[in-house]
């Protein structure tokens, strides 16, 4: 699977109110991900081949059919960000099959991008 609809529709994921890492399918892998030292170049070529597409978010963030990132990604903090991604939420699967690294790399350059 893709980062195909990377934030889009998953950014309520944990809860309605911001989130709730309890509810995070895989909160330790979460962590692990945190811990990590980030590459937001790399994050950017990973959501450039995924998230990035038109059909999904677009380049930059606001022109795919995936709701605009840069009205989402800043209401949530980086925990909640990866138990996104990890969790997956409506039509967006769970991007568990990237690596730890690209995780990581991807939420750098969505934190700082978005």
């Amino acid at each position: 699977m893709t980062l195909a609809l990377c934030f889009g529709f998953a950014l309520a994921a944990c809860d309605d109110n911001g989130g709730d890492r309890s509810e995070c399918s895989d909160a330790a892998r979460a962590d692990t991900v945190l811990d990590l030292v980030p590459d937001e170049t790399a994050g950017a070529m990973v959501f450039s081949q995924t998230c990035g597409v038109s059909s999904c978010h677009g380049a930059d963030g606001n022109i795919g059919a995936a709701p605009d990132l840069s009205n989402r990604v800043p209401d949530h903090d980086s925990e909640e960000l990866a138990c996104l991604l990890l969790a997956g939420q409506g039509t967006m699967p769970s991007q568990s099959s990237l690596s730890d690294q690209q995780l990581a790399d991807v939420l750098a350059y969505v934190e700082a991008t978005f």
